[in-house]
């Protein structure tokens, strides 16, 4: 294994069915060697800052399944086609997404 960071993505389903069947189905399956991480996007809430009255944006973890999946632990070489053609088998997708460098390289998260 390499020290390499491995690839992150989201995939937005249209229904919260779609989502789960895609998350209980692609769950640690491999991809050229890597076991996939698939699991529900955490929801983001705003809270208050710790003693300052001030709101800053956490991420707590989503306890009852919604239509966003993060998919972990992408190769470098998977891209948002491999992603569309993975998930949409699932589902109707809304979005899917790996965020990118300027020169076109996956940052390794979406």
């Amino acid at each position: 294994p390499s020290n390499n960071p491995l690839g992150h993505g989201s995939v937005l389903f249209a229904s919260e069915d779609e989502a789960c069947a895609a998350c209980q189905t692609m769950h640690n399956q491999l991809y050229n060697s890597h076991r996939l991480k698939v699991d529900y996007a955490p929801k983001k809430v705003r809270v208050p800052k710790p003693g300052t009255g001030q709101k800053t944006t956490t991420k707590p973890r989503r306890p009852s399944p919604n239509c966003n999946l993060l998919v972990k632990n992408l190769p470098p070489d998977a891209d948002d086609a491999w992603l569309q053609m993975t998930f949409s088998q699932y589902g109707k997708l809304t979005s899917v997404k790996l965020v990118r460098e300027e020169d076109g390289r996956s940052k390794m998260y979406g």
